[in-house]
């Protein structure tokens, strides 16, 4: 043979074996025959590698190859392709030992295709960009039609770490954090969803989360799904429902999971809001609530300064007035700290005679079991205090050096009783002056707890008792309370 028929030939023989490498490349072919010179051709079949399993195996998301006994890649799926960052035409064929991190001989690697069957070892891989990648390499030995394969699961483990860190932060939240379908179907519930709705995991997945939605959202749910299968995140409040038929508030988001196949999946977070409701509606209840006291304390400011109006010329008004609108705001003080909801009737009764007590602490007795008294009757019994203290340091026990007084409550079956008397102070005046703070400690005081007061005069000293349904007085009233004298 010339030269010329011998270059020929190479040409044709060259241009055969780029056309079966490119076969070899595309799987167009089902088997490989490797020509070793003066060794016997050995040829290995690729179908038991590609058609029964494709599906399958292309499905996974860890790396999947098989592998000649000489470590020849026959076949591998796209995501060990994507795990080199490399086409797969590009893989297939070539040897393994090339995307090894090492360029070295790997003694793991020569294990790996000498033991029938391994449980993994990790082994470090070079990308096509020169990035180190981190695997788990697990291999059994098969053999089909005669022939020695090795069939290897890669496993990237940075994916694996940062899933399980992912895994360790979705099991660990306070909030229900589950997925659902596209159809609704719940594929995935944490141990907070189980805590705050109350199905297990079992119960729960498989379910439609219309069975958590209140009959509004779920009205909506095909919407809801429509809008975060187009990409939005979907936010709202609902009031869902708890396996024992309870309800609790919660505000729910749910935005669509991107994986390798797209999104087909939806993650849903729902975080308990109950306390913020309660928190929101007490905020409101509060805003109504002081603009209604704001009015009645306008109106009583009012009707303390019409009466107070007709005593005597303008200096007397104004102290009068003064004095008066001190006792309110002394109850006031009170309330407030405790919230607007009751006040304690000794606190209260202390607070207005602290100023007098000085020098007559043994003269003074205060005393009656541990009663708390409701918003409504402490600002009348406050005022009506007021005026008594001012009348007893005018001309009553406050106004001599022997005068006493006695403050006692006692509480029988279902009636408040309050006692003032007082005794060796001088004589009451010959007339006494009917005006508003006389119309404060009887009519007033009478008419806002539903009640009786008589107040008298006797020439040891001044009587005030009040009587009224212990529904009226107390706020809250403590077991021990009752029969009290």
């Amino acid at each position: 043979m010339n030269s010329s028929a011998e270059l020929e030939d190479l040409r044709r023989r060259l241009a055969e074996a780029e056309d079966m490498l490119r076969a070899i490349r595309a799987g167009e072919v089902d088997a490989i025959v490797v020509n070793g010179g003066a060794a016997p051709a050995a040829v290995y079949t690729l179908k038991s590698a590609s058609d029964p399993y494709r599906q399958l195996i292309e499905q996974m998301s860890e790396g999947a190859l098989t592998l000649s006994t000489e470590g020849v890649i026959l076949y591998c799926n796209a995501a060990f392709a994507r795990m080199l960052q490399r086409p797969r035409e590009r893989v297939i064929g070539g040897l393994i030992a090339e995307h090894f991190a090492e360029r070295t001989a790997n003694p793991r690697a020569s294990e790996l295709l000498a033991r029938a069957a391994h449980g993994g070892y990790e082994i470090q891989l070079r990308t096509a960009g020169g990035e180190v990648v981190h695997t788990l390499v697990s291999s059994t030995r098969l053999t089909v039609d005669g022939e020695v394969l090795h069939c290897l699961v890669v496993t990237d483990l940075s994916r694996q770490e940062l899933r399980l860190v992912h895994e360790a932060i979705v099991g660990s939240s306070a909030d229900a954090i589950f997925s659902i379908g596209r159809d609704g179907a719940i594929a995935s519930w944490n141990a907070a969803a189980e805590r705050l709705l109350g199905y297990t995991p079992h119960q729960a997945i498989g379910g439609d989360i219309a069975m958590l939605l209140p009959l509004e959202q779920r009205e909506q749910r095909p919407e809801l799904l429509e809008r975060v299968a187009y990409g939005d995140v979907v936010r709202f409040d609902a009031r869902c429902f708890r396996k024992d038929g309870g309800q609790i508030e919660m505000s729910v988001g749910m935005s669509a999971i991107s994986t390798v196949q797209g999104a087909n999946a939806i993650a849903v977070i729902a975080r308990d809001i109950t306390e913020r409701k309660l928190a929101e509606a007490q905020i409101q209840f509060l805003m109504r609530e002081a603009d209604h006291r704001a009015k009645n304390m306008l109106s009583v400011v009012q009707a303390i300064a019409n009466l107070s109006a007709f005593q005597g010329d303008t200096g007397t008004f104004v102290k009068r007035f003064g004095e008066r609108l001190v006792a309110l705001s002394e109850c006031h003080d009170l309330l407030v700290q405790s919230k607007w909801a009751s006040v304690d009737l000794e606190q209260l009764i202390r607070r207005h005679l602290d100023c007098y007590m000085i020098g007559r602490e043994s003269r003074i007795s205060i005393g009656g079991p541990a009663l708390r008294l409701a918003e409504t009757a402490a600002k009348p019994i406050s005022m009506a205090l007021h005026e008594l203290a001012t009348n007893a340091s005018k001309y009553g026990a406050f106004s001599s050096a022997s005068g006493a007084l006695s403050v006692s409550w006692r509480i029988t079956e279902s009636n408040f009783e309050l006692l003032w008397k007082e005794q060796n102070g001088p004589p009451p005046p010959a007339e006494i002056h009917h005006g508003f703070g006389n119309r404060v400690m009887t009519q007033m005081l009478a008419l806002a707890i539903k009640g009786a007061v008589r107040l008298e005069y006797p020439p040891a000293g001044c009587i005030w008792q009040v009587l009224a349904p212990l529904d009226r007085i107390v706020a809250d009233l403590p077991r021990d309370a009752c029969d009290h004298g």
